[in-house]
């Protein structure tokens, strides 16, 4: 019994070192998408990849996260697979992927459609200082707006956004598993900010669950179904930035953040989102004066060099200049157990 006490002693104290090096191994993460993963309208460090990052460290394990968020506002699946292209080293090293692409397929025509319909161009709009978005949702302009989408020409623009994100899509996955093929992907579901009360609803839901179901019948990622969290939500607007507004507000994000962080962890996120449902939405895309900027593109599809993000700075402080240290002294506390308990053992016996 004696005997074989103090080989297990040795192997458990080089495995724990081992386990404590992978700990601290640094995991690279991409973010790849739109405005949505753009953080559109909030700041530097509420989005859901920056607050993920911050998961993955201070609840999940992680040793450090390097974020690299190449995700641009504006971005349709055809920028995405140019973004995929002009930064394939970067993503070449991920080992962690998220993407959030699909709404800016059709949702240039549903902004097109609902304009003309109360006889605005975007010209109009920036001059009179108005936006479609945050039009009130009882205002007849906007169920006239509504109505201008139900046209055979818009539906048709619609189905041509559908068709090429179901050409696109599985393009994206193959170019990303070339370049990365021992990294895992995790796709969110396009979500729908609006109540099924709302005048647009009708149009844009059946759109989205279109796309949906090409997201998941994609083989090769993981799906985190934000659309069916969102739905869960009693008052989901709350979610988004103002009016109908679909970019998520700090409670959208972060829930989007906790959806990611049980995809790739298995637990649950010990931040709860309850968003406090008595305030009212607002937009500061719209209205300059709540204070929030917009995010600024981390790279364009041209190839410009993105910003190399730095690890979480909680990431980082999470294992701090004495991680190596302890990595390299764990394994030689062990052999120094070791060779003790072999000489107390022989002088022992030697005086038996």
């Amino acid at each position: 019994m004696k005997k074989s006490f103090l080989p297990v002693l040795f192997f458990i104290c080089i495995f724990s070192g081992s386990q404590y090096a992978m700990a601290a191994q640094n995991t690279n993460y991409v973010s790849l998408g739109d405005s949505i993963a753009a953080y559109f309208g909030l700041e530097k460090g509420q989005g859901y990849a920056e607050l993920l990052s911050d998961k993955l460290v201070n609840e999940g394990g992680y040793g450090s996260i390097q974020l690299d968020n190449l995700a641009q506002s504006g971005d349709d699946t055809q920028d995405l697979l140019q973004k995929i292209d002009a930064n394939r080293d970067i993503i070449s090293k991920a080992d962690i992927v998220t993407i959030c692409i699909g709404g800016n397929n059709f949702l240039k025509t549903l902004v097109e459609g609902m304009t003309a319909a109360v006889g605005l161009t975007e010209s109009d709009l920036q001059t009179q200082g108005l936006d479609i978005r945050s039009m009130d949702l009882s205002d007849e302009r906007f169920q006239i707006a509504a109505k201008g989408l139900q046209t055979p020409e818009i539906q048709a623009a619609l189905a041509r956004g559908i068709a090429r994100f179901r050409a696109d899509f599985p393009v994206i996955i193959s170019d990303i598993n070339k370049l990365a093929p021992n990294a895992k992907i995790y796709v969110m579901t396009i979500y729908d900010p609006l109540a099924p009360d709302q005048p647009v609803y009708p149009i844009l839901d059946p759109v989205e669950k279109q796309m949906n179901t090409i997201i998941k019948a994609t083989k090769g990622i993981t799906v985190v179904d934000v659309y069916d969290a969102y739905n869960n939500f009693a008052n989901k607007p709350q979610l988004s930035i103002g009016g109908v507004d679909p970019h998520p507000s700090v409670d959208g994000q972060r829930l989007i953040a906790n959806l990611y962080y049980k995809a790739i962890t298995g637990k649950e996120s010990s931040d709860i989102v309850e968003p406090d449902f008595t305030k009212k939405p607002v937009n500061p895309a719209i209205y300059p004066g709540a204070g929030i900027t917009q995010a600024e593109p981390s790279t364009t599809a041209s190839g410009t060099e993105p910003e190399q993000s730095q690890p979480s700075a909680t990431a980082a402080s999470a294992l701090g200049n004495s991680s190596f240290m302890w990595v390299i002294m764990i394994p030689v506390l062990a052999l120094v157990v070791f060779a003790g308990l072999f000489i107390y053992r022989h002088k022992r016996q030697k005086g038996d």
